[in-house]
């Protein structure tokens, strides 16, 4: 993962044969260190959404330390709803949260590249680059390179308040 990343976001490593592993291991160092910068500086918060299960927020155009990925509310207060001896609801929650955080992560690395490129169109600046693996939508993209689809989750609030959602099936929006 954090190769692919680091393929991804640093213009240095794109034409480099990373899945050669004596060649990635001499770029490993390099590789921890960009993720490192890009992951220390996002900030998280929780908010109520009704069509989507995270964002990643790109707050400014040249320091990643007000960038914010925040996830879904409802989400996280049924995680913490969960009995503790309900396996499969923790292996299911614990595999969303990851895909997500994974998913918002993605944009987060494009625009820290984004921030690094000398280009004054700011649209061009920061949108996903549209390649053979990246189709416009990073973080989707990072989800079929890993998991072979989009991650999508079904599941049902269980308030009338609809603040606690506790997910029932995890899917692969994609065939």
């Amino acid at each position: 993962m954090s190769v692919k990343f680091g393929q991804t976001c640093m213009a240095v490593l794109r034409n480099e044969p990373l899945f050669d592993l004596r060649k990635c291991r001499r770029h490993i160092t390099e590789i921890y260190t960009h993720l490192i910068k890009v992951c220390q500086n996002i900030n998280f918060e929780l908010d109520k959404f009704t069509d989507v299960w995270s964002t990643f927020t790109l707050c400014h155009r040249t320091k990643s330390t007000f960038d914010i990925i925040t996830i879904d509310k409802a989400i996280v207060i049924g995680a913490s709803t969960i009995s503790s001896k309900d396996d499969d609801a923790y292996a299911r929650i614990t595999y969303f949260f990851y895909t997500k955080i994974l998913h918002e992560l993605a944009h987060a690395c494009l625009a820290e590249l984004g921030r690094s490129l000398p280009v004054e169109d700011e649209d061009e600046q920061f949108s996903s680059p549209a390649t053979h693996g990246l189709t416009g939508e990073a973080g989707n993209s990072i989800e079929r390179h890993f998991f072979g689809s989009v991650v999508d989750a079904i599941g049902h609030f269980t308030d009338n308040a609809q603040s606690i959602y506790l997910i029932d099936h995890i899917i692969l929006r994609e065939r």
